[in-house]
């Protein structure tokens, strides 16, 4: 049992030693610090709405008659402008049937 433990660290210590372990960390290291100036580009939505975008969540909410309770819930707690203007926001919403 224990010669299966020896030949395993004499192969370990074999493989590392042969380089093929430096050189496959370098490619890795390579591609994290690639793929960390990809991330960078902004997004464009922060302060213009798209064209293709309709209204807002609370303009729909308030469009919509079966969200009435959810409506008051949101200008209750003060978050109209937050949720009148753009950007990544998604909520789960109840309807008035729901309450």
């Amino acid at each position: 049992m224990f010669d299966l433990f020896k030949n395993t660290k004499y192969t370990m210590k074999k493989h590392f030693q042969s380089g093929k372990c430096a050189v496959f960390g370098m490619w890795v290291f390579v591609l994290i610090i690639a793929s960390m100036f990809n991330a960078c580009d902004k997004y464009p939505y922060d302060n213009e709405v798209p064209d293709w975008l309709g209204a807002s969540i609370y303009e729909y909410l308030k469009q919509n008659a079966n969200f009435t309770n959810y409506s008051r819930m949101i200008e209750d707690l003060g978050y109209v402008e937050v949720l009148s203007t753009t950007g990544s926001k998604t909520i789960f919403v109840a309807d008035d049937e729901a309450f």
